[in-house]
């Protein structure tokens, strides 16, 4: 199912999303704002599609995790799989959060939308209104939110930071800051609650050389900034890329999900944050690169003993463990034909890899082969962004020479870390979910 980006009709979004997903459970709605045709001063002079996913059974949402893409027609065409990202969706779901996924349509410079001040703070506030009435969860309007944004989207959510300190859980901000793009950090406001933000900047060391090296050669001034004045802010290396996002949705997912356990409100649908973690501070001692050290002269901060583990392993080789394996798949159903169809939960710390499908004596390893060229394999694929591939691949699998009545079918789901779930044996007696058109 391919959605299509310009609706702006309620109801058609209402007819479209509520019927359901070949991707995962929960309810999709989406409203596309388009440009004005003559913008005022700081109006926003870009369409925006702006979608939400919300978990099933939630009756009041605790929050928001948004998921921002970066500068480029490159990186904004390809944003909108973000919604269907099951592992994303794992993290939303486990605090009773909604997700979101803008798309600006930028045709022009990309500061007119990465300046939240530009209006595109005004198009989220706007579409959170219009999804509080659209979904029926008012407390969209209050709700904290909890940020990650690559390239131009780091910029955008930085910026955020800076400017709405109250609402948010914390940011990770992937291969972008607030000196990214025709604005400076002295233009924000610096408040005792944004240095009470965890803020985490992550990097690749290749980004340090080339046409966006500004991004490395102004990151650790600003790092060092904040940290003399006590911020909670921290930084990660990427040693295997440039500026795509590689494997940092690893890192990524477990920051914000130290974040929001420690700092979404204890009462479902309040806006009051609890206190960001004490955390820990590293020194300089820490880091390898000779380069990097003189910025570090107060150290950074990590939100736990357990995420500098993941930090060290992260700047040696991007590696990790997981001990747990994922959640089995639910409603797995076959039809008389083979058609074999199921939901489930991607495992929150290492994702979703891949299914095996066995029937009769055969086994199906989907997908067969690492098709990733930006790291771990995926089943729904990884683009340079942080996205799914597109189309997103459906939850469903034809079992060839399938006959009917001939032993059991069975879905195994696996890890980024190779570990399986507990095989789930198809149900013959429910249909799979059509296919929407």
């Amino acid at each position: 199912m391919k959605k299509s980006a310009f609706s702006v009709s309620w109801f058609f979004t209402l007819l479209f999303f509520a019927a359901g997903s070949l991707f995962a459970d929960g309810s999709y709605f989406k409203k596309y704002y388009p440009a004005p045709a003559a913008p005022a001063p700081r109006e926003f002079v870009y369409g925006a599609l702006w979608q939400i996913w919300i978990p099933p059974q939630v009756e009041t949402l605790r929050g928001i995790v948004l998921h921002q893409h970066g500068c480029s027609e490159g990186s904004w065409g390809a944003s909108q799989t973000a919604i269907d990202d099951l592992h994303w969706q794992a993290l939303a779901r486990k605090y009773d959060c909604a997700l979101i996924v803008p798309t600006f349509e930028q045709t022009g410079k990309c500061e007119l939308w990465c300046d939240p001040r530009n209006g595109s703070a005004d198009s989220f506030f706007t579409a959170l209104d219009d999804f509080a009435e659209m979904t029926g969860h008012g407390e969209l309007n209050r709700v904290p939110w909890a940020l990650w944004g690559h390239s131009g989207g780091a910029q955008w959510c930085g910026s955020l930071c800076h400017l709405y300190p109250e609402r948010i859980v914390g940011a990770f901000l992937r291969s972008g800051h607030t000196n990214t793009v025709s604005m400076t950090t002295d233009e924000l406001p610096d408040t005792p609650e944004f240095r009470r933000t965890p803020i985490l900047f992550n990097i690749g060391t290749a980004e340090r050389e080339g046409p966006l090296s500004l991004i490395w050669k102004d990151g650790f001034p600003l790092v060092a900034r904040f940290r003399a004045q006590g911020a909670l802010v921290g930084y990660m290396i990427d040693p295997h890329t440039d500026h795509e996002t590689g494997d940092s949705r690893y890192p990524a997912i477990r920051f914000l999900d130290e974040c929001l356990a420690a700092r979404l409100p204890e009462t479902p649908g309040s806006s009051e944050l609890r206190p960001a973690p004490k955390g820990v501070i590293l020194s300089a001692d820490e880091e390898n690169d000779a380069a990097v050290r003189p910025f570090l002269k107060d150290g950074f901060w990590l939100p736990s003993e357990g995420f500098a583990e993941v930090w060290r392993r992260y700047e040696q080789d991007c590696s990790f463990d997981d001990e747990t394996p994922p959640p089995a798949p639910y409603k797995v159903s076959l039809t008389e034909e083979g058609l074999l169809a199921w939901e489930l939960t991607a495992d929150p710390e290492s994702g979703f890899a891949g299914v095996s499908v066995q029937w009769n004596g055969s086994e199906w390893k989907i997908p067969e082969e690492n098709r990733n060229p930006f790291g771990r394999n995926l089943y729904q694929g990884l683009r340079y962004s942080d996205t799914p591939n597109d189309p997103v691949p459906p939850l469903e699998f034809q079992i060839p020479d399938y006959r009917a009545g001939i032993g059991p079918v069975t879905v195994t789901v696996y890890n980024t870390c190779g570990l399986a779930s507990e095989p789930v044996t198809a149900d013959v007696s429910d249909p799979p979910r059509a296919d929407a058109e």
